[in-house]
């Protein structure tokens, strides 16, 4: 009977493994690192090694190097089984230091067999060329890479203030525009020509208005009490910014410098202004750049997040779905155990799914593509959520007969119109009229719509929805991510996605996708 080594710090995964094992006639010991599996190999023969990765006192890395350098133990098949380290750049160091295989978990109880028998039935991999193995450096040249693009952007951003700041000076320099008007009945008594030109008045209109009828936002008790500090010298000097009201009806940004001018007993007031449109767009681009910079903070956190949670969250549905295979096969014949083991095993794999998306958020293309059956995904996303929803849910499904398939990533897809249902289900409060159809379209495309008869989305809000981290709902109730996802996922298919809501009426989300 051929003996497998498990190494795995989670004990609910080495029960895992040493189920489906035995169940296949396999007999087991299992180390919870690297340092016990070692102390195990000296002791015992083995037939094959099943590893972790990131484990406590040595990790799977430094066992396969281990493992492979020892004579007595190189020729014997090693297979990582991780739930972290899923970049290319892992499998491929994995494989670098001798090792057979590099699987992901959760991987079903059948697809563990399949590997297993497949090893121990072909000659192992040799142990590679002795010599020193940087183990950090696909780590390295990853945060070299982050860290170079953030800090270009911060370096725009240190430009873009510099920038901000000569325009500011050559603004304070130049006088563009210059009037001057009675203290008493605040008549314009002087125009510079520049002032002229830009508001479009002849000298003698302009000299028959008041600071009233160009500056925008003031009444005459404000704009006299504005005055005031400056005609009773409690200060030389007022400085603000309003609009300046040209006389085809246009307006633009100003900051105007106001002082007093005495004249023997006669007072008036020189007002210097500056057109501030570029400065204003200036700012704007600033708050832009910084928007960009914090969104992607934002992104890179969420990275770091979900590739700290990805090894929880993928060992707490590793053993889900090995033991609910395990269930099936032995009771998948009982007809009250079998739908429910059916669902059990759907909904863990969407877990797993979600994980991915999560991790996925921002990479390009599809993942693993497909003819995906959009009728048949929508049946499926129905039979799932409908024993959840119950009774208060009323379905309604209008699926186009003889619909052509889409090419695409059907675990992707699936996740949208899973996304989208249970968004739809929230916002009427778990109670209403959830419609999801499919129609052909034209020039070989395909449409799916999801349509609920909820609150409906403010239109102020409807320009914000898909970006990533913005909810609507309660703190604690979402994170913002959904939509986000979603429209990622949509896009990496060519397709578009579009939503038409109104408040009170409910909301409807089409989406199309290139047909085969």
């Amino acid at each position: 009977m051929p003996k497998i080594l498990i190494v795995d710090d989670y004990a609910m995964n080495r029960y895992l493994l040493e189920a489906i094992l035995h169940g296949h006639g396999y007999a087991t010991a299992s180390a919870a690192n690297g340092a016990e599996a070692l102390e195990l190999a000296m002791a015992q023969d083995f037939d094959l090694i099943l590893s972790d990765i990131l484990m406590p006192v040595m990790d799977g890395f430094a066992l396969c190097r281990a493992w492979k350098q020892d004579p007595r133990l190189t020729l014997i098949p090693f297979i990582f089984y991780t739930a972290t380290y899923t970049e290319r750049n892992d499998e491929e160091f994995a494989l670098s230091l001798g090792a057979d295989r590099f699987l992901i978990k959760p991987l079903p109880p059948e697809g563990i067999v399949r590997e297993v028998q497949a090893l121990l039935g072909r000659k192992p991999n040799l142990p590679p060329v002795p010599g020193e193995i940087e183990e950090s450096h696909f780590f390295h040249q990853h945060n070299r890479a982050l860290f170079r693009k953030l800090g270009e952007k911060q370096a725009d951003n240190l430009h873009l203030e510099a920038s901000n700041a000569r325009f500011g000076k050559i603004l304070a320099a130049s006088l563009n525009e210059i009037v001057i008007f009675d203290g008493n009945n605040l008549r314009f008594t002087y125009i510079t020509q520049g002032a002229l030109e830009h508001l479009g008045y002849d000298e003698t209109d302009l000299r028959a208005l008041t600071p009233l009828e160009l500056w925008s936002g003031f009444d005459p008790e404000g704009f006299s009490a504005l005055l005031q500090p400056l005609r009773g010298g409690v200060q030389d000097k007022a400085v603000f910014e309003t609009r300046l009201l040209a006389r085809d009806g246009s307006s633009y940004p100003v900051e105007v410098h106001l002082e007093p001018i005495l004249d023997g007993s006669e007072l008036s007031f020189l007002a210097v202004i500056q057109d501030i449109t570029e400065r204003k767009r200036q700012e704007s681009e600033h708050r832009r750049l910084e928007e960009e910079i914090q969104h992607i903070k934002n992104l890179d956190s969420m990275g770091r997040m979900a590739s700290s949670v990805a090894h929880d969250l993928n060992n707490l549905l590793a053993p889900i779905l090995g033991l609910a295979g395990i269930l099936r096969s032995r009771y998948g014949e009982n007809p009250d155990l079998k739908k429910t083991l059916g669902t059990i095993l759907l909904a863990a794999e969407q877990g797993r799914a979600l994980v991915k998306g999560l991790t996925e958020f921002s990479r390009k293309g599809i993942q693993e593509p497909g003819d995906v059956d959009l009728n048949a995904l929508v049946l499926e996303t129905v039979e799932l959520l409908g024993e959840d929803t119950g009774p208060s849910i009323q379905w309604e499904l209008d699926l186009a007969e003889g619909l052509p398939k889409v090419q695409g990533d059907p675990v992707a897809l699936s996740r949208v119109l899973l996304n989208l249902c249970r968004n739809a289900i929230d916002a009427m409060s778990r109670r209403g009229v959830l419609r999801l159809g499919t129609r052909p379209g034209s020039a070989r495309w395909v449409e799916l719509a999801v349509a609920d008869t909820g609150h409906g989305i403010p239109p102020e809000l409807l320009v914000q929805v898909m970006e990533p981290f913005f909810t609507t709902k309660a703190p604690g109730q979402g994170t913002g991510l959904g939509l986000s996802i979603v429209n990622s996922i949509i896009r990496s298919h060519s397709g578009t996605l579009a939503i038409e809501s109104q408040e009170g009426q409910g909301t409807t989300i089409r989406i199309q996708l290139p047909s085969r």
